[in-house]
Order: structure tokens, then C-alpha cells, then sequence
């Protein structure tokens, strides 16, 4: 049809139209009254792909076991072999951060700064801001670990100045972290020192723990354990399992035997011991004087040998005879505050302040006299109660014992201020917790566990500039651990920002922020979620599908991914998928979120059945089933918007339109999702009246909040606006239904309910060529609309484009509900493509669906003409 003869549909002069038509800019709509308005072309968005994982090296060998290899070999002394895996590496991944660490280390190591520096460059290049960069800088900065200072530290750890040895090996690793090789005898060095034990002790653990077969490192660890009391019969237990193939452990055994402050209940230690080495007198006989038996004749002759074995620091030979001056005289206050003393050195607070309470309450001024230690064992007594809290996961009665203690004055404060950081991060507090944190670590400075505290909870707030910032301070291990979710914090602070941009329209801008969050973290599938809903809103779908497939494209998809999965099949109407996927997650791993989710897409399930049940005829059965949903107490707005809909499909609107009234009168929730209405007011402004609509229409705009809301309202709007041009137009006033949408149009020109209902009206003037363009963009938007891509059937037919018709058609066949529209136009285009027969039973199988549709025989209905014009042929389709 020519552009006259479009223009004369709408009986208007040519004269007015002396405009050619075009493509406008994107965002634009012609303010021109008279002017024809077409969709905008939309720009494709790039998504880069992502770099494949698991890389494999020569012979099938994975990269991670030749960096694996790589290390030990370096560690053993072996630059040349370490050197040979990470070329081998390098060949294969030539970017690979851990490789391009190495390989200059070893370079330093062999005193190449050259070569090292290389490397260095080609690591800025790569990643500038990685921690990894920083080390090789530094390590740079120090060069080649000296031989002759690392003997020398040596030899002042022979000498037992371990102190100095520490301060040694340290200006020989120039303030760096012990390189591998050297990591053992650092440690055991700083065991010697009485501020390094603990860290050195946690060190050796974790190097212990990785390596089990070796026998020098669980040596070294088993020693060190048997230098402090609290730990020394760990240290003796290993020490026993290691003998059989150490004569060093053999010997050390012994030694700790000796140095062990020995009681009754270490029976089954020297036990063992003198199933080993019968003949060793020395153990055995040590063994004898603990459990000799001790003759004290009255309170003050126990208290007396008490205290001269506390004196000797015989602490077990001390408890027992305080315990035994208590079955002489109970009220014996030597014997009580002794007892406190001793329990306080254990760190038992709870028995030390009850026995200290005892004995004030018999001389009220030992209260004053033992002042430190009341006040001591009373905190400690808190403070161990709490421990004991966050260690069995109770945090809030951890937190309420610890604010008086961190309130307090004690001298031990500082410890109750640590744990409160503690249990407060636990519980994800994260700003008061970095407050405690920095008041500890300004009590406690060289407190490594207060640095690494701190430095999760920056990590976890996203401050990863001050995270990095105290990543030096951190252990290795810790820094490893809390890798990934240094990174999780980038790639949020990029969500964040995309979240922002797109509120604020900027697209590209919003696009670009999620390409960097997904870049940072990719295996993150809430990030692509949202990026490949963002994709969707702009007519990308085929991009958003790919931005998606390596969600489930893992070996093993986490409980996340078949989460997330589900919403994408729910957000594209696949409710099979949906089900399917969200059925896959075991049931241990089901959070309430998940199991609500599965419980929508079960009712979704119902109702699409209970569709199908009407478009096949068997209305009971349909009836059964919505009965059975409507019965339920727990359904939201958004299922009984579907559950009229299908009842308005049954041709019950009445009952429908009640549905509709009755939900929509309820108060609203504080929390409700406003998205959850849309079916409702849509049931309402089909069947109602238009006062009723326009009511609940400013009833919903008073109640939007957010940028989501607020759109939602306007696309309740643009559906009245886009209903009162379809009423016009099905009364064959065109150009006031055209002149309808073009007025809303220039306000929101990308809406796309106002958009469709353009698109009825160019068909009904049968301008089929910009319906069509119109179809076209809308179903790259949303390509699972079953609506318009049965409109756009109509168009391809009337175009006699019955290639793009058949394409568009037959996914509706496979997984619509019938309707008698679909089977319509599908007699006609099978008339049209040469085959009656099968035209012939689509239109009977049509007319049959319209009759169920109207509630009335099929035999009343005038027989379906199949002519092609089928816009005019079933008038109201559309």
C-alpha cells in the first residue's frame, strides 16, 4: 500500500503529510502532531567475553600443580628446576600473576635484578594494582637474601639469644615475610622470644597442618609446643608419635617430660612413656615423686608445704595440698586465696573468684589486700563466660557480657575490647566493629589477630583501599582467605555504581560498571542477573542470554546458580525451566527465599494448568484447580491477579472483576512490592470502569517509593492510556486513538505498552511496514511475550510475509496455551502456504476454542473465513 493510500485510511489530506518518514534518534518522539511516530533503533551492546578457566600445561599437567611444584622446588634450594615449571607456565598462560611472582623471586634469589625487573613490568602491566606487585617491589628493594647474615642469625639461635636472632633474620629478609625456604627455622627462632611464641606457634600450625609427612617441620611444631605450659602436653603427644622415627623427637620427649609440671592426671604421658624406655630412671623417677604420698597433720603444716611447692612452682603438688589444708580447717583463708592464686594462673576466673569470695566473706579486708586479684578474677570470670559464648556461635549474650567489661577500667580492657570487635564482625555489625578493632589495636598495636581483624572487616565494608593499606600486617594465609572476598568488595562497589547509573539513565554508563563487576568477580551470579535484566529492559535478550550461560554451565552450579537460573526461566515465562532448575537444589541448602521461590512457580505451575484446562474444554478440572489455589491463606497479590485473569479467560469476568475489588481493598503492606498489583488493576481496568481505574491508579502513584515503583505506577498509566486508544480504535476512530498515544508517547517514549497499542493502531490503518518495525524492536526486548508475537503474526500475514509469520507462529504452537486467535491465524497462514487439509482443521480447531472462549456452542458461531486479511477477518484480536 502506498503512503497516500495509508494516509486516506485516515481520511486526511495528502497535503498535511509533506514529511518524509524516518528512523528518529533514540529517546526522541516527534512533538508534531501531525508527524507518523516510528521506533527508534537501539545501539547493540558489547559484552566481552570472559577468559576460559582451568588452564592445562604441557603433558595434561595443570597450571596450578607446576606453580604447585614450582614453590617446593624453590623452597628445597632448587632455583633451577623451580625456574624450568614457570617458563613452562609462562608458555601457556604468558599473563599468569603467580608464575611472573615467582619466577622474580627466583631471579632475586640468583641476584638477576635485571631480569626480575622484567617481571615486575610485565605484572604492572598486567594487574598495577595487585598486592602481588607490591611484594615483588619490595623484594626488589631488598635483593638477594645474604648467606652470611642468614648464618648468622643461625648462629645466634644456636647460642639461644633468640630475640636477636629474629632481629637478624629480619634485616636479612629486609623486613619482608621468611621466604618459604627460610620459614621453619624463622619461626622456631621467634618460639624463643615471649612476644613471638603465640604467632610463631600459629605459624608452625598451619605449615604443619599442610604438610603432615614432614618429618623436621612436625619436629620443630611439637617443640615449640612443649616451651609453654599451657600447651606442653600437646607437645609431648607429638613428640611420643614422632619418636619411633626421630631420635631427635625420642629426645625431646624426654626432655619435655621432665620440664612438665606434672600431676596425677598425667598418668597416661608417662605412661607411655615408660612402656618405651623401662630402664630410663630419670622419667620414671619423676614419675614417682608426683604421685608419692604427702603427710601434712594439720591446715597450717599443708598450707606451709603448699606454698614452698608454689615457690618451687610444683603448682600440681601445690593445689593438692591447699586442697588438703580445706579438709582440715574449710574457713582457712591462706589456703582459699591460695587456691584462687592457682586457679587464676590456669585461667579458670570462675572457681578463682569463688574461692577469693569465700574468703573475704570470712575477713572482709583480705578484699583490699588481694585487691588485683579480686578485681582480676571477677573480670576474667566475665570474660571467659563470654568467650565461651562467641566460641558456641552465641554472639548477642558474648556482646551483652562484654560492653560493661569494655565500659570498665580493669587492666585487662584491652582484650575485652579485641573480642567485642570479634563478636561484634561476627554478627556482621561491621561499622562498630571496625571502631572496636582500631580502639584494640591502639591498646594492642603488635597484635597480629587485632590487624587481621580489622583488616576482614574493611574487606567486608568495602573499603579495600584501607584494607590493602594493612595488607602488609596481615598473614599470608589470611590475605589468601580473604582474597576473594576483597574482590567480592570491588566487584560490589561496581554493582553499586551500575545500580546508580541506570537509576539515573545512563545506560551505557551503567553497562560499562557491570562489564567491570563481572570482570572482577565472574563467578558472582547475582551480578549477571542484574546485568542481563538491565540488557533485557534495552531489547538485548540474545546479549542477556549469553551474559547468563556460564551460570550453569559449571561442573557443579552452587544452590546461587539454580537460584539465580530460576528467576532468569521466570523473567523469560519458561516456568518449566524455572521449576526444573530451582527443584535441583538439595534441600539442606534451600534458604526460606528459595523455598518461597519454589513455592510461586508451583502456583504459577497451577495456574498455567488450570489455562490449559479451559483452552482444552475441561472447565471442572480448570475450576477444581483455582479452587484449590484460592483456598490457600498465604497467596500475595500477584497470584490472585493471575488466578482473575484465568477465571476472566473461563468468560466468569464478573467473578474475575470481584477477585480484583476484593485484593485491592486490603491495606497495603509497609513492605509490599507495589510489581505484585499489576494483574489486579489490570483485571480492573479491562472489566471496570474507568473512574474505578483512575482511582486506584492515584491511590498506588501516593504509595511509590522507589525508581521501580514509580515506573511500575507510570506503566499502569501508560496500560489506561494504551486501553482507552484501543476502545477508539476497535470504534474505528483512529486518528483520536493515535493523536491518544503520540500526546503520552512524548513523555515517556520508550514505554513499551504504549508502544504496542501504536502498533494496533499503524495495523488497523493497515500500515503494516511500521506496525512491523514496531514488533520487531519490542520482541528484542522481550522475546518470551506470547501477546506481541501474535500481533506481530497478524502483521507478517497481512504483509504476506508468511516465512516470518511460520517463524513467529510455530513457538506459539509448541508452548502457548491454545486460543482460538493462535489457531486462526494459523488456518490462515496454512491456506496460504498451499495446505487446505491442514488450514481446514486449525479453523474448526479455532472456532471450537472461540466458542469455550465465549461460553456458548460451537454451533452458534458462523463459520471462520479464511481470507487472508485476517486483521479484518476476527475483529477485536487485538
Amino acid at each position: 500500500m502506498s503512503g497516500l493510500a495509508q494516509m486516506q485510511v485516515f481520511g486526511w489530506r495528502a497535503a498535511v503529510f509533506g514529511i518524509a518518514l524516518c528512523v528518529l534518534p533514540a529517546g526522541f518522539v516527534s512533538a508534531r502532531a501531525d508527524s507518523l511516530l516510528l521506533l527508534p533503533d537501539e545501539e547493540p551492546v558489547r559484552v566481552e567475553p570472559l577468559a576460559p578457566t582451568a588452564p592445562v600445561g604441557p603433558a595434561g599437567i595443570s597450571v596450578k600443580d607446576l606453580l604447585d611444584r614450582a614453590s617446593q622446588w624453590r623452597q628445597r634450594g632448587r632455583a633451577d628446576l623451580a625456574q624450568s615449571l614457570l617458563e613452562q607456565v609462562l608458555k601457556v598462560e604468558p599473563g599468569n600473576l603467580d608464575a611472573l611472582f615467582q619466577a622474580g623471586l627466583v631471579a632475586i634469589d640468583g641476584g638477576d635484578t635485571a631480569k626480575a625487573n622484567g617481571y615486575l613490568a610485565r605484572m604492572v602491566e598486567i594487574a598495577p594494582g595487585d598486592v602481588r606487585v607490591e611484594r615483588m617491589k619490595m623484594a626488589l628493594a631488598r635483593g638477594q637474601i645474604s648467606p652470611e647474615r642468614i648464618e648468622a642469625a643461625r648462629a645466634l639461635a644456636h647460642s639461644g639469644d633468640s630475640a636477636a636472632a629474629v632481629q637478624a633474620y629480619r634485616d636479612a629478609f629486609a623486613g619482608l615475610p621468611p621466604p618459604l625456604e627460610y620459614a621453619l627455622e624463622y619461626y622456631v627462632a621467634m618460639a624463643g622470644t615471649e612476644e613471638g611464641w603465640a604467632e610463631a606457634r600459629t605459624r608452625l600450625q598451619a605449615m604443619a597442618a599442610k604438610s603432615p609427612d614432614d618429618i623436621e617441620l612436625q619436629l620443630s611444631y611439637a617443640r615449640v609446643l612443649t616451651y609453654r605450659e599451657v600447651t606442653r602436653r600437646e607437645g609431648i603427644e607429638r613428640l611420643a608419635r614422632l619418636a619411633p622415627r626421630s631420635p631427635d623427637a625420642d629426645r625431646s620427649w624426654r626432655d619435655a617430660l621432665l620440664w612438665l609440671d606434672a600431676g596425677r592426671a598425667d598418668e597416661a604421658l608417662f605412661k607411655a612413656y615408660a612402656d618405651a624406655h623401662p630402664d630410663d630412671g630419670d622419667v620414671n623417677g619423676r614419675w614417682a615423686k608426683v604421685i608419692e604420698p604427702m603427710k601434712p597433720d594439720n591446715a597450717i603444716h599443708a598450707v606451709t608445704l603448699a606454698y614452698g611447692a608454689v615457690a618451687e612452682r610444683k603448682y600440681a603438688e601445690a593445689e593438692t595440698l591447699f586442697l588438703k589444708a580445706l579438709e582440715f580447717d574449710p574457713n582457712n583463708t591462706n589456703a582459699l586465696t591460695g587456691m584462687a592464686g592457682l586457679r587464676m594462673r590456669v585461667g579458670r576466673a570462675r572457681e578463682a573468684m569463688e574461692y577469693m569470695q569465700r574468703a573475704v566473706a570470712i575477713e572482709p579486708t583480705l578484699r583490699e589486700e588481694y585487691h588485683d586479684l579480686y578485681d582480676a578474677a571477677n573480670f576474667l570470670n566475665d570474660y571467659n563466660a563470654a568467650s565461651g559464648a562467641a566460641r558456641a556461635g552465641r554472639y548477642a549474650q558474648a556482646e551483652r557480657l562484654l560492653r560493661p567489661l569494655v565500659a570498665g577500667r580493669a587492666k585487662e580492657r584491652s582484650i575485652a575490647v579485641a573480642l567485642l570487635a570479634s563478636v561484634l564482625a561476627s554478627q556482621k555489625k561491621y561499622a562498630e566493629a571496625e571502631k572496636y578493632y582500631r580502639e584494640a589495636l591502639r591498646l594492642r598495636p603488635r597484635d597480629r589477630t587485632v590487624v587481621t581483624g580489622l583488616y576482614r572487616v574493611l574487606v567486608a565494608r568495602g573499603k579495600v583501599a584501607e584494607a590493602e593499606a594493612l595488607a602488609n600486617q596481615v598473614p599470608p594465609d589470611v590475605r589468601a582467605e580473604v582474597g576473594r572476598s576483597l574482590v567480592q568488595a570491588e566487584a560490589q562497589a561496581a554493582v553499586m555504581q551500575a545500580e546508580s547509573r541506570a537509576r539515573a539513565g545512563d545506560i551505557p554508563g551503567a553497562i560499562a560498571a557491570y562489564t567491570e563487576a563481572i570482570s572482577k568477580d565472574p563467578e558472582d551470579p547475582w551480578t549477571r542477573l542484574a546485568y542481563a535484566r538491565l540488557l533485557r529492559g534495552q531489547g538485548q535478550a540474545a546479549l542477556a542470554e549469553d551474559v547468563m550461560r556460564p551460570v550453569l554451565a559449571k561442573p557443579a552450579p552452587t544452590a546461587a546458580d539454580f537460584h539465580v537460573g530460576a528467576l532468569f526461566a521466570l523473567d523469560r515465562d519458561r516456568l518449566q525451566e524455572a521449576g526444573a532448575l530451582i527443584n535441583a537444589i538439595p534441600g539442606p541448602q534451600r534458604n526460606a527465599e528459595i523455598r518461597r521461590l519454589s513455592e510461586d512457580i508451583a502456583r504459577k505451575t497451577t495456574i498455567l494448568q488450570a489455562r490449559r484446562s479451559i483452552a482444552g474444554g475441561d472447565r471442572e478440572q480448570a475450576l477444581a484447580a483455582l479452587r484449590t489455589l484460592s483456598s490457600r491463606n498465604d497467596l500475595d497479590p500477584g497470584t490472585w491477579g493471575e488466578i482473575a485473569a484465568a477465571t476472566a479467560e473461563m468468560g466468569d469476568t464478573n467473578q474475575a472483576l470481584a477477585i480484583a475489588r476484593r485484593e485491592l481493598a486490603k491495606p497495603i503492606p509497609a513492605n509490599a512490592s507495589l510489581s505484585s498489583y499489576g494483574g489486579l488493576i489490570g483485571i480492573v481496568a479491562r472489566y471496570g470502569s474507568e473512574n474505578e481505574t483512575q482511582t486506584l491508579v492515584s491511590r498506588f502513584r501516593s504509595k511509590a517509593r522507589t525508581a521501580e515503583e514509580i515506573r511500575l505506577v507510570a506503566d499502569i498509566e501508560a496500560g489506561l492510556v494504551g486501553t482507552q486508544a484501543d476502545r477508539l480504535r476497535q470504534a474505528n476512530q483512529i486518528r483520536p486513538a493515535y493523536d491518544l498515544l503520540v500526546a503520552r508517547l512524548q513523555r515517556d517514549p520508550q514505554n513499551t505498552t504504549l508502544l504496542a497499542a501504536l502498533a494496533r493502531v499503524y495495523a488497523s490503518a493497515k500500515m503494516y511496514d511500521e506496525a512491523d518495525r514496531i514488533y520487531a524492536a519490542l520482541l528484542a526486548r522481550k522475546p518470551e511475550d506470547q501477546d506481541l508475537a501474535m500481533q506481530a503474526v497478524w502483521v507478517a500475514i497481512n504483509q504476506r510475509d508468511y516465512d516470518r509469520a511460520r517463524r513467529l507462529i510455530d513457538p506459539l504452537l509448541e508452548g502457548a496455551v491454545p486460543s482460538s486467535q493462535l489457531y486462526f491465524a494459523n488456518g490462515i497462514l496454512l491456506r496460504a502456504e498451499g495446505d487446505n487439509g491442514g488450514a481446514i482443521h486449525a479453523l474448526e480447531k479455532a472456532k471450537e476454542l472461540r466458542a469455550r472462549e465465549l461460553g456458548v456452542a460451537p454451533t452458534s458461531l458462523a463459520p471462520l473465513s479464511s481470507n487472508t486479511d485476517g486483521l479484518q477477518a476476527l475483529p477485536n484480536f487485538l
